[in-house]
């Protein structure tokens, strides 16, 4: 199973974070992790296809359009801890 470094999963974690406060203010619809609109997609970090799991450390908000990014541009989103 990958694993994502330390770095990028304190950063996924702050987001996260960040993620909840807003979902709090404006009436539980969680933000999109990327782009703050509201998210339509729990994107799996690390595929189900590779090991991924629907723990909530492995889940992420997306909205439809920066779901699409995610998988589009692989490098960014790896960079990012958007993917694994």
């Amino acid at each position: 199973m990958k694993t994502r470094s330390v770095k990028k999963q304190a950063d996924i974690n702050e987001r996260k974070t960040e993620a909840k406060r807003r979902e709090a203010a404006y009436g539980g619809i969680p933000p999109c992790l990327r782009c703050e609109r509201p998210a339509e997609v729990l994107h799996h970090v690390i595929r189900q296809s590779q090991g991924g799991t629907n723990d909530p450390d492995n889940l992420i908000n997306l909205c439809g359009g920066c779901h699409d990014y995610v998988h589009q541009f692989v490098a960014e989103s790896k960079e990012k801890g958007w993917l694994a």
